[in-house]
């Protein structure tokens, strides 16, 4: 009798665990999933057994997970002993994945069906790259700098032979997210550090800025296709490397998640396919990523074939724990990637803004707030030391220019330089003298916090221009 207790509680975890990664009756993900992208997709990503709430990754309460459109076994642990799985990476062939952890500071390799589990060298896993030319497939491994969460120089250790390196990177430092290599390995998106965002070239050793943000990413092909994620969690910037356009693309408007914010944004195996997690609900509104929430899922968008929009989502995970940092392997992703011709990156002109756009259409109007966004304290957006907020108001007269709706949304400045503005607040009993311009008029603020409360997306967004 004495050994009674402890099966039940291994039965009890057994069936928890199971029930954590079931799938909601009568759905079939995997059939979603393929009818989106057409051949075997694999995801694999990090789950919080714990209130969720570890959106970085930090703690020893996450279990390594994995789906297949193929084996019929839908949500699955590829590891279920909770520890640290920090950033886990499909390899190119998609039949490993290597992942980080924190605590121990090493990288480790597991097969996909959850054998061979091994140390692979110490540090923190950036990427996993094939080269082309003779199948190698290299790790490239950040060492963390003293006194940062950034890193000071990035390695590249063969996966199957790991005392086999090389230097890639020591020129600046690096964040974790998204260090993400070109097909022909030749450059990388990454932060250098946040909020510096861009492109690196390794042979010149540049570091190519592109603007302010987080989370860049690059196409798995030879574009040089970058983008970078805003302040507001809400948006992609996108830059075509060869011709310096640029242009924004929403992914928080996605069936699923209803406007609210998104996170770890990033690109598959294949160029025309992203994954990230949504949507963040819980938490305060000033910083709800770190809320984070169990009904945090995984979702996969297809843009279209401008790259112009995400023409088409499907949610992969459907559960009662949150689910972080998916990497997303499709089969023949590779292939699509290295049909483009590479880029000259040297040749490749900086990203500028025109000087000869014509002028920005300015409105006047005076105009009284009507639902208005909490002023968040400078401690609760760090590492932002600046962040505006977003208020909707109604429109009393307009003085100048041109605008039909009776509704406005509004941004400005609440903090700076890690303090609230005297200007901040705003009063619903007075009326405004408002001078603004389309907030997408303004690239200088894609990478700042954008704080928004209202729910009101069918408005066009504004920015109130210095009083």
């Amino acid at each position: 009798m004495r050994h009674f207790f402890p099966v039940i509680l291994v039965g009890i975890f057994l069936v928890v665990a199971v029930a954590c990664c079931a799938p909601v009756p009568g759905h079939d993900p995997a059939a979603a999933v393929k009818a989106l992208t057409i051949v075997p997709t694999r995801v694999t990503w990090c789950q919080d057994a714990g209130d969720g709430s570890d959106a970085g990754a930090e703690s020893n309460h996450l279990r390594l997970m994995g789906f297949d459109t193929e084996d019929g076994r839908g949500e699955r642990a590829i590891l279920s002993k909770l520890s640290n799985y920090t950033k886990p990476l499909l390899t190119p062939r998609g039949d490993r994945v290597v992942f980080s952890n924190r605590q121990e500071q090493k990288i480790y390799a597991v097969n996909w069906d959850g054998s061979g589990l091994r140390p692979v060298t110490d540090g923190f896993a950036l990427a996993v790259w094939e080269d082309p030319q003779n199948s190698n497939v290299w790790v490239y491994v950040g060492t963390t700098a003293t006194n940062s969460m950034a890193m000071c120089r990035v390695r590249r250790h063969l996966l199957d032979q790991s005392s086999v390196s090389e230097l890639v990177w020591d020129k600046t430092l690096v964040d974790i997210d998204n260090f993400q290599l070109s097909a022909d390995g030749r450059a990388a998106s990454g932060q250098f550090p946040w909020p510096d965002c861009g492109i690196l070239e390794f042979a010149a050793g540049a570091a190519h800025k592109f603007g302010n943000g987080c989370w860049p990413s690059l196409a798995p092909d030879n574009s040089y296709r970058l983008w970078i994620f805003d302040g507001a969690h809400r948006n992609l910037t996108l830059f075509d490397y060869a011709t310096g356009r640029r242009w924004v693309v929403n992914i928080n408007r996605a069936p699923g998640i209803g406007g609210f914010e998104v996170y770890h944004p990033r690109w598959s195996s294949h160029p025309r396919f992203m994954t990230m997690t949504g949507p963040y609900t819980v938490g305060g509104r000033d910083n709800r990523i770190r809320g984070g929430g169990t009904g945090v899922e995984i979702f996969i968008g297809r843009f279209s074939a401008d790259f112009q929009r995400v023409e088409q989502w499907v949610q992969v995970t459907h559960n009662t724990n949150a689910d972080f940092f998916p990497d997303v392997w499709i089969a023949g992703g590779r292939a699509a990637g290295v049909k483009v011709p590479a880029t000259t990156v040297a040749a490749a002109p900086v990203v500028v803004i025109a000087t000869n756009r014509p002028p920005v259409a300015r409105l006047v109007l005076m105009a009284r707030p009507v639902e208005l966004s909490r002023i968040p304290s400078p401690a609760s957006i760090a590492p932002y030391r600046r962040a505006l907020i977003v208020n909707l108001y109604d429109v009393e007269r307009v003085a100048e220019g041109h605008y039909a709706e009776k509704q406005i949304m509004v941004a400005h400045w609440a903090i700076r330089d890690g303090r609230v503005l005297p200007t901040a607040a705003r009063d619903k009993t007075k009326t405004y003298r408002l001078v603004l311009e389309p907030f997408d008029e303004h690239p200088e603020l894609e990478g700042e916090r954008l704080i928004m409360d209202s729910d009101e997306f069918r408005l066009p967004l504004y920015y109130e221009m210095e009083r």
